[in-house]
């Protein structure tokens, strides 16, 4: 337990004024990085390797609500643009 609430320190202070919006869903990618999905309708990777966030800008024109993994290379976002994004990564 104590190792998570580390781990989320961390990422807080990292993102913390990196974007403006909550964040309404995240998902762990296979390399470990943690996807964001952000009221202000961007993605953002957090890279426990550098300890930053890099942002995909307006991934959508609304909040993103959901992420999902589909297999090892490809992951969705939903919106409430009423649109679903099947990236590679």
């Amino acid at each position: 337990i104590v190792v998570i609430n580390i781990i989320s320190y961390t990422i807080e202070q990292n993102i913390k004024g990196s974007f403006q919006g909550d964040i309404f869903s995240s998902l762990k990618l296979r390399n470990g990085n943690i996807l964001f999905g952000v009221g202000n309708h961007s993605l953002y990777v957090y890279s426990f390797h550098t300890q930053n966030s890099y942002e995909i800008p307006n991934s959508h024109t609304y909040n993103i609500n959901c992420l999902l993994s589909i297999n090892n290379r490809n992951f969705s976002s939903c919106s409430g643009d009423q649109s679903i994004i099947v990236w590679r990564y």
